[in-house]
């Protein structure tokens, strides 16, 4: 390994450990001010590979193609990185395309007032080159108040103004982490009127990609376990008259705090692009903002969420906004567990929200939300127009939907005292709740237009009440100042406690059928029943018949007949040697019928007297009558 140090008259300096230092192909430039750079028509290849740390203070790294052709790859392949006030660039100053950049870097990339980006230059018609980023952890910091030679600090794929060329694709992998601190620390009061320009302040410290001249923004992807956006730092694509470039989120969680956010958004008469986020768990706080606008007569770009935890708190707001004649773009929210919107910013005066703002002349956009449960405390979801018409709302809410002190769910048109007809408004829960004298209200009212319809289908309301103008207490409604009043239609959705049960039949069967009948047992007797010891059966029902059980034969012979006594009956239950029957002796024979000797015994009889055959028809009556005497 080799260990490579450049010096430059002034105070820059470059230091790195590097295997491979090299630049092929262009005119090599080493400036003043510590440049490393290929240039020309056909501009070379710049590879540098570390076995170890890269790091480098005021150092500029530059690819530039000038001519028609497109430029060769940059490649930075290490450790890990840390850069201070310093760029790596890609660009092209001609018709040709730039050339794209691959950064692989195994533990960390640190940029500190740094960045690393791909773009096409003032003037150009050229395309800026793709970008694409692998390593384990990014973190992007901007020193408040510091004075930096470019405007951006992060990872970047832009046009120039003036530029007729696209932005490249931006690509990031960060298997652990990306993390970005901006300049503007504290909490953030959003002005739903003013997103776009809050989105233009957080490109100083961002991941983006921007179209400033006439071209389209690239898209723009994410892969990370955690995301952290924090002090006026940002995650957008944005162009000024072409088409916007997607943005495409995945990540285990999400925290964005205070000013900034993820956003796209457009000026131009084009779409913006469209805002895809999968997260576990998203948690917005202190003025922070996921969302999609257009100030010009573009569309903004769809927003959906897939997420199981969201949060939205402290001022902080999930947007589709359009600020022109533009439409906003269409919200969806996939299958939460649990989504809660709660808190005010500082002053009070903006409420945590999910909303579709139309703020221009433009229509609001629809909002649907699947979740298990929804909570709102001083939070809101608008669908609201200010002169055109109101967004529809679907909340299909599995368990619960809470509202607290001065909730609202609104698709109101005509804020601005003028037209548009209200939003329609679709509720199905499990239950509705507020509290009556918080002012927690459900309206889809209109100014000159016709008012909305509300539908609520739940198995409780609670707290609730429809009436036909808005009151301190909490209210349903659907009028209109000076147009039509819409509908309200509660359905409210009992349970029925038989329904799925089995009819029982009435007529059992009769036990007269299913008994015997035999004779009764002498009264002066006990039932009884006798254990004889191991054999066909366990004893005991719950066991299984033992392998080694012996079925014994416990009859008596001929022979035992004569010879026994009480003490060789003793005897043989001891020894279990019974005596066999020898061939001399009688063969048993199968019993033919009974009688009753002149003991009153009744016994079994191989051959039975002619004189006492009648015995054998004998009922259970006679027998009681002859035992009797």
């Amino acid at each position: 390994m080799a260990t490579c140090e450049l010096r430059y008259p002034g105070t820059t300096r470059v230091l790195c450990l590097l295997e491979i230092c090299c630049i092929r192909g262009g005119t090599p430039t080493f400036g003043t001010t510590g440049n490393i750079a290929s240039v020309g028509a056909r501009s070379g290849t710049i590879a540098l590979t570390s076995g170890g740390n890269l790091s480098g203070q005021d150092v500029r790294v530059a690819n530039i193609v000038t001519g028609s052709s497109s430029g060769k790859e940059t490649v930075i392949q290490a450790r890990s990185i840390r850069l201070e006030r310093s760029s790596i660039l890609a660009l092209t100053n001609g018709s040709g395309r730039s050339g794209d950049m691959q950064v692989n870097v195994g533990e960390d990339v640190v940029l500190k007032d740094s960045n690393i980006a791909t773009n096409a230059n003032n003037g150009t018609t050229g395309n800026a080159g793709d970008l694409t980023l692998n390593t384990r952890r990014l973190s992007i910091i901007r020193t408040p108040g510091i004075v930096l030679p470019f405007q951006g600090v992060g990872v970047f794929a832009t046009t120039d103004a003036d530029s007729r060329g696209n932005s490249g694709k931006l690509t990031i992998n960060a298997s652990e982490s990306v993390e970005l601190k901006g300049d503007v620390p504290g909490a953030y009061v959003i002005n739903p009127t003013q997103v776009v320009a809050d989105l233009a302040r957080t490109s100083r410290t961002a991941i983006g990609t921007v179209a400033a001249g006439s071209g389209n923004a690239g898209n723009l992807t994410i892969h990370t376990g955690r995301l952290v956006t924090r002090d006026g730092a940002g995650i957008f694509t944005f162009p000024f008259v072409g088409r916007g470039g997607d943005l495409t989120v995945n990540a285990t969680e999400i925290f964005l705090q205070g000013a900034g956010g993820i956003s796209a958004g457009t000026v131009g008469p084009r779409r913006a692009g469209n805002l895809v986020i999968a997260a576990d768990r998203i948690t917005l706080t202190d003025g922070a903002l996921i969302d999609t606008a257009t100030a010009g007569i573009g569309n903004a770009g769809d927003l959906s969420l897939s997420v199981r935890q969201l949060r939205v708190l402290n001022g902080s707001a999930i947007s589709t906004a359009t600020l022109g004649a533009g439409k906003g773009g269409e919200t969806t929210i996939h299958s939460a567990e649990s989504i809660e919107v709660a808190g005010t910013s500082p002053n009070g005066e903006f409420p945590s929200s999910i909303r579709a703002d139309a703020s221009g002349t433009g229509n609001a956009s629809n909002i649907a939300i699947d979740a298990r449960s929804l909570f709102l405390d001083r939070g809101s979801i608008t669908a609201a127009s200010a002169s055109g018409e109101g967004g529809n709302m679907t909340l299909r809410i599995a368990d619960s939907l809470l509202l607290r002190r001065g909730s609202n769910i609104s698709t109101t048109a005509g804020q601005a005292r003028t037209g548009g007809n209200g939003g329609n408004i679709n509720i199905q829960a499990g239950f509705v709740v507020a509290v009556p004298r918080e002012n927690s209200d459900i309206t889809a009212n209109a100014f000159q237009g016709r008012g909305g319809n509300v539908t609520i289908a739940t198995q409780g309301l609670f707290g609730l009440q429809f009436r036909v103008h808005l009151t301190p207490l909490s209210d349903i409604t659907a009028s209109s100042e000076f147009g039509l009043n819409g509908t309200v239609k509660i359905e409210v959705q009992n349970p029925d406690p038989t329904r799925g049960l089995v009819e029982l039949p009435i007529a059992l069967v009769d036990p007269a059928g299913k008994i015997v009948a035999r004779c009764s047992a002498p009264t002066n007797q006990s039932n009884s029943f006798v254990v004889t010891g191991r054999g066909g059966l366990p004893q005991d029902p719950r066991q299984f018949l033992p392998g080694q059980a012996v079925i014994q034969d416990l009859r008596s012979t001929v022979s035992d007949a004569l010879v026994e006594t009480p003490q060789t009956l003793s005897a043989a239950s001891q020894s279990h040697d019974f005596p066999r029957s020898t061939p001399e002796s009688s063969p048993i024979i199968e019993a033919q019928g009974w009688q009753v000797n002149a003991q009153g015994v009744v016994e079994l009889v191989a051959t039975l007297p002619q004189t006492q055959q009648a015995i054998a028809h004998l009922n259970c009556q006679t027998l009681r009558q002859g035992e009797s005497r």
